[in-house]
């Protein structure tokens, strides 16, 4: 990801050298996190599914299950991502760090990223939140329920 350093040359030895490698860290783990979904997700889904069919859970859940986990993953590479090209923006602006806070979530409505750089852990937790509140109205349906509505 770190391709072009131009925008490192104003800052001293030490702190160059652990941006490179923070950004080369990042890199490696989104890369790796990319070929894990792409090397597990077809066989994880497709042993899924088998499963989730032999114990009665509709078509749609199953695909909503897959949908959601893979959505997942994606966003978690788009904020590894956004993460790094907004290091770099500030490295090359000469817009004080307090000042600059603003970028993590400019540009990222509708990606879901709204909230989540400026404050990761709210985001999901808020994630994990609408995750079990799908699980548990779609279980209610399968159990012949009403959907658990706050």
């Amino acid at each position: 990801m770190l391709a072009k350093t131009d925008f490192l040359i104003g800052l001293d030895a030490k702190t160059r050298e652990a941006f490179k490698k923070t950004f080369d860290a990042m890199s490696e783990w989104r890369d790796e996190t990319t070929a894990s979904t792409e090397r597990y997700a077809e066989r994880v889904f497709d042993t899924f599914a088998v499963a989730a069919r032999g114990v009665g859970w509709p078509e749609s859940l199953i695909n909503t299950t897959k949908a959601q986990v893979l959505q997942a993953s994606k966003m978690q590479t788009q904020m590894m991502d956004r993460l790094m090209e907004t290091w770099q923006d500030q490295l090359k602006s000469p817009v004080s760090p307090s000042q600059f806070s603003g970028k993590f979530t400019q540009g990222a409505s509708g990606t879901g990223l709204d909230n989540a750089m400026a404050n990761p852990v709210q985001f999901w937790m808020q994630a994990t939140q609408m995750w079990q509140k799908n699980w548990s109205d779609a279980m209610a349906l399968w159990m012949g329920g009403k959907p658990y509505r706050r």
